[in-house]
């Protein structure tokens, strides 16, 4: 074929000139890859390898299926050249992420999140180095196991206004959770009310969700890192620029009007304007503490939204569970008061709740038997107390070694009276989906960087007449 064929076919077309000059750089880095040893996974084609192999839905049972086809907790795959690595066992992790935190602790380069959409001020995709220790040093200072009781008052407050809002809204559970989230984490980290925020973190997770479904054009700008200066033009690239915008905006917005607020003479106990008020004297940079923020904020909204959405999900699914919890609320608080962190230690099938739908995460048959029934006392001893035997889920749920997420103790704490509250005054009734059909207790997930119960319904009643009014005057006690 000479020029002018190829040229009647278009190649004069920029985006046939890209994906062909796109093409070529992909072989040659193909041919030019170091062969090593690697973990058994299924066999990739030429160049692409593996891209066709990755599920775009229930990745965790395409992968266990792999982990049982190749007998191994670590399998590996090959896109685009570059070598995935998946763990998919209990043991795999811990011999890699808490034994050789060190050593795994780095992030690849992620260029559609650290270049495209500008998300390298944050935490998650920090490497280690002086940065990262400073703001895990700053989230172990606010956010440690030792000092939740500082934040107490805050998660009664936003608890009790969620029974409220259910009351007069019972159809709108997934809007409820979402603003209960928000509300909490924006009022303990900015001290501004989550109404200011919430169509700025609304965008903001509605750009994280779509980057993270897009694994392939991930991948193309990490093979293709000059990408976003020379194609800007590709339909594909639009989008990211919108997701850039979003990002920098619950970036910056709130940490604007908290700075505001202490202008205006406004008294904060909030993290941010705590640490402002000391800036000067302790040379931090307001940009540093900006991010800082913003990462504190974007990683405690959709996490637990999400999973107060798994536990409602669940105990609607069983309803067993969730009457054996009312008998011992019931007996250890009554019916005059609401739960509070003082009745913790009294009602461990709450916690067993909790770290029940932390354990759906994972399926692993030999740390828990049944692993698709969602049975919290597997989590308790004969007795009914914590039973320190078994494994924690909580070890899993929040990452390992030096990743691990550094707002569990007060994720756990915010979930933990959430539940506790909401079963002492509603009851939870059969789930159903969108269209009314009955749900089975399979239960229906989505995929994704989190993973959730794809939209249902299900109702929420008093469990008493008495209830309507525990829970307004209990709202406008701790209001």
């Amino acid at each position: 074929m000479d020029l002018h064929a190829l040229a009647s076919i278009g190649v004069r077309d920029p985006l046939v000139l890209f994906f062909l000059f796109s093409a070529i750089v992909l072989a040659l880095r193909f041919l030019r890859r170091r062969r090593v040893p690697l973990p058994p996974g299924p066999k990739g084609l030429p160049v692409v390898g593996n891209i066709l192999d990755l599920p775009n839905k229930d990745e965790y049972r395409v992968y266990a299926d792999w982990s049982r086809r190749y007998d191994s907790g670590i399998l590996s795959l090959e896109v685009l050249g570059s070598p995935m690595i998946i763990l998919n066992s209990a043991k795999a992790i811990n011999d890699l992420l808490e034994k050789k935190s060190a050593q795994f602790s780095n992030r690849p380069p992620l260029r559609l999140f650290n270049d495209v959409m500008g998300c390298s001020w944050n935490l998650l995709f920090i490497q280690p180095g002086p940065r990262f220790k400073e703001m895990r040093r700053l989230f172990n200072d606010f956010f440690h196991t030792k000092i939740m009781s500082n934040y107490h008052n805050h998660m009664l407050k936003h608890s009790s206004e969620f029974l409220c809002r259910m009351l007069e809204r019972p159809e709108d559970l997934h809007e409820h959770l979402k603003k209960q989230s928000i509300s909490l984490i924006t009022d303990v980290t900015y001290g501004i009310s989550g109404d200011e925020m919430a169509t700025v973190y609304a965008n903001y997770e509605r750009a994280i969700a779509q980057a993270a479904v897009s694994p392939i054009l991930g991948l193309l700008l990490d093979w293709l890192p000059f990408l976003p200066k020379i194609a800007t033009w590709l339909p594909f690239m639009h989008k990211t620029l919108v997701w850039k915008r979003h990002i920098h905006a619950a970036r910056t917005t709130p940490f604007a009007h908290a700075k505001s607020a202490i202008a205006r003479g406004k008294v904060s106990s909030a993290v941010i304007p705590q640490l402002l008020r000391s800036v000067e004297e302790n040379s931090k940079h307001e940009e540093f503490l900006q991010d800082f923020g913003a990462t504190v904020h974007g990683g405690g909204t959709d996490t637990t939204t999400f999973l107060l959405e798994t536990l409602i999900y669940a105990l609607s699914l069983y309803p067993e569970v969730q009457c054996k919890a009312q008998e011992d609320i019931d007996r250890v608080v009554g019916h005059l008061r609401l739960p509070d962190f003082s009745d913790r230690k009294s009602l461990p099938i709450i916690s067993a709740i909790v770290k029940e739908a932390l354990r759906a995460l994972c399926h692993d048959e030999n740390e828990f038997p049944d692993p698709h029934l969602f049975n919290p006392t597997r989590h308790l001893t004969s007795s009914g107390s914590l039973n320190p035997d078994t494994k924690d889920p909580e070890s899993i749920a929040f990452g390992f070694g030096r990743r691990v997420c550094p707002g569990k103790a007060f994720a756990i704490e915010s979930v933990w009276i959430m539940t506790a509250r909401i079963l002492s005054v509603y009851e939870i009734g059969e789930p159903v989906h969108l269209d009314g059909s009955s749900l089975t207790r399979e239960g229906q997930f989505t995929s994704g960087l989190t993973s959730y119960p794809k939209p249902f319904k299900c109702t929420l009643k008093p469990r008493s007449p008495g209830a309507y009014d525990l829970i307004r005057a209990t709202a406008t006690f701790e209001s």
